[in-house]
């Protein structure tokens, strides 16, 4: 036994530990027990619960979760005016006879403690407005019920058939009539389950911290009476030869409730807050957190001289460029001839070296053209063919030195809000060493992230996701 208790401890504990979310929550409304019987009628009563939470989330939507909850149920129970138990029992000297109780104004407050254990799947949905849903079950282990009754009038009475005779007053034989009555009993009850439902809507408090409010409900699925064909042999009031003093109390519960559901329901918050450890392994930054992101890009832009040589080749490809520039251009090149008389103009020749503007077709060179990333979730490297884009924009960023630019990262929509913000700027990042390593002055590039929240194209498929995951280039107005 010692062993098992041991197991069940460990296996708990490495639960916790492997949690990606640890969460702490309560939750208030009606909470108790559901009767059926046409004997009485109930109602619930405020209640509410306490609990801690492990969830494990196995995509950036669904998880599952599980955990600890204290709850406190009430209800309160009437006794149908027109009500009268009857129930043949054999007193201490052998007569059978039929023992009746009739309550007047009697009325019945329940209460319990149950521990429950949830199992739950979780789904997390929404961009701007963030849902979520969780379904599943509770295992209930109920204490005992705790009851208080109390009646104007309780009349005890026997009817013996053999002698025809209703004894109505005879109080120390264990019938009469107790005026304000008033009693206190306990009654066990057996473990059940519920089938539960969480809904609502949560809030990114900080980069680990997530608020939950939403509402909750639980319905019974099992008779929680302990033994119902024990129940129907025993009275509410019992009977005793000894005097109506010595009358027990036993619940109406004792009577023989055809079923005793639980049901609860209600609103709920709750706090939770995740390991960075476990975040990083499991959601859309998972593969992009590591400190060197980087280094793989540039030894490999740099072993490849071929790559500027092509990009001018495409430039002088571009005749509609040139035919645009030329009118411009005439001006400064008939003015070289006196420069090539002065020994050393040094300070002539950045101005005249450096063009007038960028032109229209120049400007959509730039900014028409995302820069994509290497196929995967949280990838960082920049593709072979954006690597020539980008070799085509420093070209122009060192023509003219006087343009700014925008670099914006985005992604796809998996993962959280806060990883793909940082995802996005590191995309950006990525593009700015690029660029910085071909001459372009870094207070020149100004990074920004957009995470998921501009897409290009729907993010419906794993085609358009990879589409999304880009940083955009733009020309920074002056």
């Amino acid at each position: 036994m010692k062993k098992i208790v041991l197991l069940n401890i460990l296996m708990f504990v490495g639960y916790f530990l492997s949690a990606q979310e640890i969460g702490f929550y309560l939750g208030g409304g009606l909470s108790g027990q559901q009767y059926k019987s046409e004997k009485l009628s109930s109602s619930l009563k405020p209640g509410g619960h306490i609990g801690i939470s492990y969830a494990y989330y196995f995509s950036p939507k669904f998880g599952i979760a599980t955990g600890v909850e204290l709850g406190l149920y009430r209800n309160q129970v009437s006794l149908n005016e027109d009500y009268q138990y009857t129930r043949y029992i054999v007193n201490d000297k052998g007569n059978a006879f039929e023992y009746r109780i009739q309550a007047k104004d009697y009325e019945e407050q329940n209460r319990f403690t149950a521990l429950a254990i949830p199992i739950m799947l979780q789904y997390r949905f929404g961009k701007k407005a963030k849902f979520y849903i969780n379904a599943g079950s509770k295992i209930i282990i109920p204490q005992q019920v705790n009851s208080e009754a109390e009646a104007t009038e309780i009349a005890l009475s026997g009817y013996f058939p053999d002698k025809g005779a209703l004894i109505t007053d005879m109080p120390q034989h264990g019938f009469g009539l107790i005026d304000q009555w008033k009693d206190e009993a306990k009654v066990s009850q057996k473990l059940s389950a519920t089938l539960s439902l969480e809904a609502g809507m949560y809030f990114n408090i900080k980069e680990n911290a997530r608020l939950y409010a939403g509402f909750y409900f639980d319905y019974g699925l099992s008779n929680m009476q302990k033994d119902p064909k024990l129940a129907e042999n025993q009275p509410f009031v019992s009977y005793s030869s000894k005097g109506i003093e010595h009358s027990e109390f036993n619940s109406v519960l004792s009577t023989g409730i055809d079923k005793v559901n639980l049901l609860a329901y209600g609103v709920q918050l709750k706090y939770t807050f995740g390991r960075k450890r476990i975040k990083q392994a499991k959601s859309d930054s998972e593969d992009v957190l590591s400190s060197t992101p980087l280094q793989p890009v540039e030894p490999q832009v740099e072993a490849k001289p071929e790559e500027p040589v092509q990009v001018e080749q495409e430039e002088q490809v571009q005749p509609e460029v040139k035919q645009e520039v030329e009118p411009e251009i005439k001006e400064p090149v008939e003015e070289e001839k006196p420069i090539e008389t002065v020994s050393k103009p040094t300070e002539n020749k950045p101005v005249e070296d450096i063009p007038a503007s960028l032109t229209l077709s120049e400007k959509q060179q730039i900014e028409n053209s995302p820069i994509n990333v290497v196929t995967g979730i949280g990838s960082l490297e920049i593709t072979v063919d954006s690597k020539r884009q980008l070799d085509r924009v420093a070209v122009l960023l060192n023509k003219y030195k006087d343009i700014e630019l925008d670099l914006i990262g985005h992604t796809c929509d998996l993962g959280t809000d806060e990883i793909n913000q940082r995802i996005g700027m590191q995309r950006a990042s990525n593009v700015e060493k690029y660029l910085v390593s071909k001459g372009v002055a870094r207070h020149r590039l100004h990074k920004y992230s957009k995470e998921s929240s501009q897409p290009l194209y729907p993010n419906t498929s794993e085609s358009n996701r990879q589409k999304n995951r880009r940083v955009e280039l733009k020309v920074k107005d002056l």
